[in-house]
């Protein structure tokens, strides 16, 4: 009950700002999407064998290909006056592989918020708005083996970890958007607890995560923009015991992470239907304890999108990241080479909406991840097809 008692607030506050809510304007939009696709690499199974220190052998990882069901669901509803409403917002994505031998990578996420929201200015296209309100999420995912895609379990009892990754959470969210002056810009600001299912052997994964940041967009021409992002965040873990230089769990420890993140975004238009994008982004992350976890990260990229103003939509991305770990150890063994993880992501697609109703959409991605740690050196395709309903 204490989950749900977090959303009282929000429509508790708005009736006594507003009153009688039966004259207000109620509108909703609903987006559903599902179709079929083939996954190369289920389980992200590593491209070739290795050996593993703790096992003391060679692992020959089995790479489990198959076809997958994707769903997702998009749900918004709100009531008020031009000025001032009530939103409430639904998140819903699931993927489903039949068979027995790709059910433990099914993957479900669902996600609601409902918040009060204040818009500024004329009506129109543009207008400057502040959120704020709660949050409630919900992720389920199957540990598993990933050489071999089985259920992780306990050595000695034969316990299952299945649900070790499957969590819980709530948490408070706000922004202030502005769009109305020369130089647009955002503020944000969330505080979450996440609540993980216990299992056996492990340390909890509980954690609280708060991030604050913001945004500024400009015009540098009629044709280009420029977008600068800076977030800083935090996971504070409950119960999750840190490492030591030397790569050794210390008894006693709390886990903490600290991330500043700023990114930096060129969108140039070409005539009427394409814009292109380049992307470029840092992140660094600070273990606040020995600094045995930190890393950096830099991402540059590439976006295309065509867009014919008739029902024909293209796009298509590639991104080349690379993290680099100045004090970890693959296997967390200092006999083992230092972490440094590189990759190649690209995606596809094209969506056609033949009506305001339906549309039909597919969609190829790729990645090519190198690592230090062959445990997480794998390669995978995705291409997948459907339908779409706007309601």
């Amino acid at each position: 009950m204490k989950l749900l008692n977090i959303f009282y607030a929000a429509p508790v506050v708005f009736v006594v700002l507003y009153g009688d809510v039966s004259a207000f304007e109620r509108e909703y939009s609903i987006n559903a999407e599902t179709g079929i696709g083939y996954d190369s690499n289920a389980f992200l199974a590593p491209g070739k064998d290795y050996f593993d220190p703790v096992e003391n052998g060679t692992i020959r990882p089995e790479r489990r290909p198959g076809f997958f069901i994707p769903f997702s669901l998009e749900g918004e509803y709100g009531i008020g006056s031009t000025r001032a409403k009530l939103v409430s917002e639904l998140e819903m994505s699931r993927r489903f592989y039949p068979g027995p031998r790709l059910n433990s990578a099914d993957t479900y996420s669902t996600g609601l918020t409902t918040g009060l929201e204040y818009l500024m200015g004329k009506e129109g296209v543009y207008r400057d708005r502040v959120f704020i309100g709660p949050a409630v999420f919900y992720n389920k995912e199957t540990y598993v083996d990933r050489d071999t895609g089985e259920e992780r379990r306990t050595v000695t009892t034969s316990e299952s970890l299945a649900e070790r990754f499957t969590y819980y959470g709530y948490g408070l969210k706000a922004y202030l958007r502005v769009r109305t002056t020369p130089v647009r810009f955002a503020v944000r600001a969330d505080v979450k607890e996440y609540d993980y299912r216990e299992v056996p052997v492990f340390s909890s994964l509980d954690y609280l995560y708060y991030r604050a940041g913001g945004g500024v967009e400009f015009d540098i021409s009629e044709s280009t923009l420029l977008e600068l992002d800076y977030d800083y965040y935090a996971r504070d873990f409950r119960d999750r015991e840190s490492r030591d230089l030397q790569g050794d769990l210390a008894e006693g420890t709390d886990r903490k992470y600290a991330y500043n993140e700023a990114g930096i975004s060129l969108r140039q238009e070409v005539g009427r239907s394409w814009r292109i994008y380049f992307d470029s982004s840092r992140l660094s992350r600070d273990d606040r304890f020995a600094g045995y976890y930190d890393y950096v990260r830099d991402r540059f990229g590439v976006r295309v999108r065509y867009d014919d103003r008739e029902g024909l939509k293209v796009k298509a991305d590639a991104a080349w990241w690379e993290r680099d770990y100045p004090n970890a150890f693959a296997f967390d063994d200092p006999a083992f080479p230092r972490k440094f993880d590189k990759a190649w992501e690209g995606k596809a697609g094209v969506e056609m909406t033949t009506s305001k109703t339906w549309k039909f959409w597919s969609e190829y991605e790729y990645t090519d991840r190198d690592s230090t740690d062959p445990r997480y050196d794998y390669r995978r395709h995705q291409i997948s097809a459907g339908i779409g309903v706007t309601l």
